[in-house]
């Protein structure tokens, strides 16, 4: 596989500091200057030109065909090339005889050629004196002259008219025909006069008298903005007829590989092969398909580098780059890519030895340092000069050319070049800018490393100034971008600024959250705020040494004076790396404040300035953290009296770390720092190294865990849950502010348990003794020698309020402590009923060794309420009945009990039926003949039944008896009915009754009255339970 240097040969042409065959026109072609040889050699016959070439000779064959040829391709597309090459054609016989393998040899002898270039704007006596004084027949149109008048289309005929073919060439009217506008003739100016005139030459040629004529003129209506409406008034009146008559052709076809035939032709002297084609087209195959694999392009290996077959010795990227700006409006087109590639083939192959190294012409192949290619890229698109200038190319200078200096490749000018090249076009709905993937597709190929470039285009991005991501593509503009207005926004942020931010950053990220390992932080304090306590440790976060790397002398100097040198350690790090981190502070600043005034002025985060906005503030903490973890790596802990250093590790996941785990860590891995404080184990390193007496205050031995160095450092609790392990375990003793480590004399004493409590007041207790082995006990007051034992310590039943209890070792090894005293609690319970339409309240204490004294005006019991006899009426208006009972002799008061009457009052019309929408259940045999017995008594009748008679105490039995929907208002009769199961079938086994009632109804409200005051029923109860008829 060869490269470019011996693969293809320039044409010496290229070279030429004269490049006037870029510029030719058709007065060179009348005045016979070129060297048709030569041209022919460097010209790539085009299928348009080709059809060109026929329809003129055809003219001049035999009179048939097309006389009018338009050549309709913007400026620069080569419409002045095919002119020329069909002139001579026309004017050299010879040289028909070795184009195109002697096609046209039938045609005979020279041909009569005309060639005028609206370049020449002062012809004298306008287009038709030019046209007649170019075939000597000037005198011919001397009527015509003075005054300037347009020769009509007899002139024409009389003119033109021959047996010889005559081939007439009108190019780039426009810039004539604008200037004949200034020049006035009586009531018009010039531009009238040529306009008739040329619109009668038209009409001429399409005679049959001049069949031999062929008229070639060129179409610049899509490049001169304002000429293009003279072209458009110029043929107005003969639109319709061009139409007819002309031939359009487009001398380089857009969508054909005519262009880079032309460059080939034009350029080369020598290609290579077509078999020494394939091997680099295998090559880019494999470089290809090796990114895909990498993950850098999703581009088809084999679709791609097929490609290069057709544009070889060009990159394809080439083509597909220049076809975006080659219809810039201006921009030459054919001619335009011709100059700019020359331009790049003499960087190439004459001013540097590119062409050694490189397989392919690359867009990116331009040298931006050179004058002259600069001129000719800021020539396509002039706004790009400053962005040129500050990111790609600048003599060593540009953001790009730095990057590639640290990193001693070309690659990110490369980079650069390929986007500004994408980024040429003017056109409104043009495709600008390239894609990650496109980028890597046009880097890769054979020995090119494109895996150090994705970290080279982040680089760049985050600090050019003109290059812009939009739409997932980048590209350069104009106008400043953010990274710039970034720039100037940390030329406002000093120094100072800068360490505030990182000093915040560090307290987020340092600050203590688990407290297991150190409980205060610090961040970049002067000596005179330093303050330690001997209850926490401390991180202090320093500065590093401005003469050294490592922790300030100052510091060193705190630690030896300070008393608490167990409660302090530091961290700190390298000088030259804090000031980096510094300015990436600086940076990370400016770029949130700028999103921050973004966000105010409501920009979309869809907004590509926005979008680089987040990505170089996310790139930007990146590198900030890593500055972090590279500054802050060692810390300084006490260890025998003395600062032992270690180097710290931050772990990062997604810009984030655990500060606090990592410093744990570090220090438990240099067995500073323990998470294993099983109090066992804890306790003989404690009696070893801090409890080294007998008998220490609480408070000494905390000062000793602040100042002894060879203490662990531990989680803060950890003391004083083995301070409270040890004293459950009895293996310290607490006596006053002094922790004993020598047991004192035992004390009996009792522990008193509640298992149980009765209704009644009654309560089960549970005494356990300790250092003892029996108990006494009295009531209401301490026991003495003769006081009972108890008997069952697991159960004893308490029905009086007051009991003292006394712990009694029998052997006397323990000193028999005090008289536990136990006092019961009284409960105090209500109940309300209503008794002839009134509401009443029952009081009942749990015990009847106290007195009830209660108050219906929500006023203290205990100060102003009366004392309780008996159930009393609830007074009409009370808001709140409160109650408690109290035993004066031992001094024990129920807790108050609060009542708060409903205000909703509940009334009965005595003369009224009652029914109930609610049933009554009785539980059990003696409550449901109870409930029999006071319906029978108040007269009552019920529409429904369900009893119930289980088998009780072992028997299996379940009889019921059913009513549904059938009045009953003789109770008797279910009495009865019951009284004949029991004694019939049931026959003296154990039974219980239970009852459901429904559908009770009292003929009268009194009668309802009755009943619920038989039951103890309150009134209220029943709201919306019954209702009356």
């Amino acid at each position: 596989m060869k490269k470019l240097n011996k693969a293809v040969k320039v044409r010496e042409s290229v070279y030429s500091k004269e490049m006037k065959d870029e510029v030719l026109d058709l007065s060179d072609l009348r005045n016979d200057s070129i060297n048709a040889e030569r041209f022919f050699e460097e010209t790539f016959i085009t299928e348009n030109m080709e059809i060109l070439f026929d329809t003129a000779m055809n003219k001049f064959r035999n009179r048939s065909g097309n006389s009018i040829i338009k050549l309709t391709q913007a400026m620069g597309g080569g419409k002045t090339h095919n002119m020329i090459a069909l002139g001579l054609l026309a004017q050299n016989p010879e040289l028909r005889r070795k184009i195109l393998d002697g096609k046209y040899n039938d045609v005979e002898g020279k041909i009569r050629t005309v060639s005028i270039t609206g370049r020449e704007s002062d012809m004298e006596f306008g287009t038709w004196g030019e046209i007649a004084k170019q075939l000597k027949r000037k005198e011919l149109f001397n009527e015509y002259y003075s005054p300037l008048k347009a020769p009509g289309q007899t002139a024409w005929i009389n003119l033109l008219e021959s047996s010889t073919p005559t081939l007439i060439l009108l190019d780039e009217l426009p810039p004539y025909l604008n200037n004949a506008k200034t020049r006035e003739y009586g009531q018009g100016t010039l531009l009238d006069i040529e306009t008739t005139a040329i619109a009668n030459l038209l009409n001429a040629i399409n005679k049959k008298e001049l069949s031999n004529v062929c008229l070639v003129i060129s179409d610049l209506e899509a490049t001169y903005e304002e000429e293009s409406e003279v072209i458009k008034g110029m043929f107005k009146e003969l639109d319709g007829e061009i139409s007819r008559f002309s031939l359009n052709l487009e001398p380089v076809s857009s969508n054909t590989n005519d262009l880079y035939e032309i460059l080939k032709t034009r350029m080369f002297e020598e290609l290579p092969s077509e078999a020494e084609i394939e091997k680099v087209v295998k090559g880019y195959r494999k470089s290809i398909k090796e990114a895909v694999e990498m993950g850098y392009t999703d581009e088809i290996p084999s679709e791609f580098s097929s490609m290069i077959r057709d544009t070889y010795p060009f990159h394809p990227s080439f083509k597909e780059l220049v076809e975006r700006f080659k219809e810039n409006q201006g921009f030459q087109k054919t001619r335009g890519v011709i100059r700019l590639t020359k331009k790049m083939l003499k960087g190439i192959f004459k001013d540097s030895d590119k062409a050694a190294s490189n397989y392919l012409i690359n867009p990116y192949d331009i040298n931006l340092n050179d004058s002259e290619m600069a001129n000719e890229i800021k020539s396509i698109k002039p706004e790009f000069v400053n962005a040129i200038s500050h990111d790609i190319a600048s003599n060593g200078h540009a953001v790009a050319e730095r990057l590639d200096k640290l990193a001693e490749s070309e690659d990110i000018q490369n980079v650069a070049k390929l986007i500004l090249m994408s980024s040429l076009s003017k056109a409104t709905e043009a495709i600008i800018g390239l894609s990650i993937n496109e980028i890597f597709t046009y880097l890769a190929g054979p020995d090119n490393d494109i895996t150090k470039i994705r970290s080279g285009i982040d680089e760049l991005q985050q600090r050019a100034w003109y290059l812009y991501k939009h739409h997932n593509k980048l590209l350069f503009r104009q106008t400043k971008n953010i990274v710039a207005e970034m720039q100037d926004e940390i030329k406002n942020i000093s120094r100072e600024q800068s360490k505030l931010y990182i000093k915040g950053l560090l307290k987020e990220h340092f600050e203590p959250v688990a407290k297991d390992c150190y409980q205060k932080l610090m961040v970049f304090p002067s000596i005179e705020e330093i303050t330690l306590d001997k209850n926490k440790i401390t991180l202090i976060i320093a500065e590093p040494s401005d003469d050294s790397d490592g922790l300030k002398k100052e510091l060193h100097q705190f630690y030896e004076e300070c008393e608490y040198k167990n409660r302090v350690m530091f961290l700190t790090g390298q000088k030259n790396v804090m000031n980096n981190l510094l300015e990436v502070g600086k940076r990370v600043k400016a770029i949130k404040s700028i999103i921050t005034r973004m966000q105010a002025d409501n920009v979309s985060e869809r907004d590509s300035e926005m979008q680089q906005g987040l990505t170089l503030r996310d790139k930007s903490a990146a590198r900030l953290y890593s500055n972090l973890r590279e500054t802050f790596t060692t810390i300084y802990y006490p260890r025998s009296k003395r600062l032992k250093n270690k180097n710290l590790t931050m772990k990062f996941a997604q810009n984030n770390f655990n500060a606090e785990k990592e410093v744990a860590q570090t220090l438990e891995e240099e067995m500073k720092f323990t998470r294993d404080i099983e109090p066992d184990k804890l306790r003989r390193r404690f009696n070893k190294v801090i409890f080294t007496r007998d008998r220490m205050t609480w408070n000494e031995l905390m000062e000793r865990t602040a100042t002894e160095t060879n203490w662990l450092w531990h989680k803060p609790s950890a003391l004083n849950d083995l301070k409270e392990d040890s004293l459950h375990k009895e293996i310290w003793f607490e006596d006053g502010n002094y922790i004993d480590s020598t047991p004192p004399a035992k004390i009996t004493s009792v522990n008193i348990n509640e298992i149980n409590r009765e209704d009644d007041g009654t309560v089960m207790l549970q005494l356990s003794p300790m250092n003892a082995d029996k108990v006494l006990y009295e009531i209401g007051e301490e026991p003495g020698d003769a006081s009972k034992a108890i008997d069952n310590l697991s159960a004893f039943k308490a029905e009086e309020l007051v009991y003292y209890f006394l712990a009694i070792d029998s052997s006397g090894v323990s000193e028999t402590g005090e008289a536990i005293r136990w006092e019961n609690d009284i409960d105090l319970k209500y109940k309300e009923f209503t008794k002839d339409g009134h509401d009443y309240m029952e009081l009942e204490a749990s015990t009847n060794d106290c007195e009830i004294k209660y108050t219906t005006d929500g006023s203290s019991p205990e100060a102003n309420g009366g004392v309780y006899k008996e159930a009393f009426r609830i007074p009409k208006g009370a808001k709140f009945i409160q109650a408690i009972a109290i035993n004066q002799k031992y001094d024990i008061r129920s807790e108050v009990l609060q009542y708060k009457v409903k205000d909703v009052e509940v009334t009965i019309d005595m003369d009224k039926s009652v029914k109930l929408n609610r049933d009554l259940r009785p539980s059990g045999t003696k409550y449901t003949y109870e409930a029999l017995k006071f319906l029978k008594e108040t007269d009552a009748s019920i529409e429904k039944l369900q009893v119930i008679v289980n088998g009780r105490g072992g028997e299996q039995f379940s009889i019921t008896l059913t009513v549904n929907n059938m009045e009953i208002d003789d109770m008797d009769i279910i009495e009865d009915e019951l009284k004949n199961i029991t004694n019939n079938l049931i026959q003296g086994k154990k039974y219980d009754i239970n009852a459901i009632i429904d559908g009770i109804r009292f003929k009268r409200g009194r009668d309802f009255q009755n009943w619920l005051t038989k039951n103890g029923f309150n009134l209220k109860e029943f709201k919306n339970k019954f209702y009356q008829s």
